[in-house]
């Protein structure tokens, strides 16, 4: 099974075009991707309120890798790193 790794770039790119109404379709077919991988993206990265934030993305998804690979985190650190989040 192949995997698109998304870059910080394509998920700038998602961010701008979501807010100007394409559908996932159309915005896969901007940034060359699948729109199967679009559509993960905005279901795993998008707010409560609809939108979707490519700088929270990236982060979440660094996490989602480190808790992957077994890494523990302190409850501590998911603190610090979820306050961070809500400030921006």
């Amino acid at each position: 099974m192949s995997y698109t790794q998304l870059t910080l770039r394509e998920r700038y790119q998602i961010e701008a075009l979501k807010r100007e109404g394409l559908s996932q379709s159309a915005i896969a077919r901007h940034i060359g991707v699948h729109r199967s991988t679009v559509c993960r993206e905005l279901k795993r990265n998008t707010l409560p309120n609809g939108e979707h934030v490519a700088e929270k993305a990236a982060i979440e998804v660094r996490l989602r890798y480190q808790y992957k690979k077994n890494r523990r985190m302190s409850h501590s650190h998911i603190r610090y790193i979820c306050q961070h989040l809500q400030e921006g």
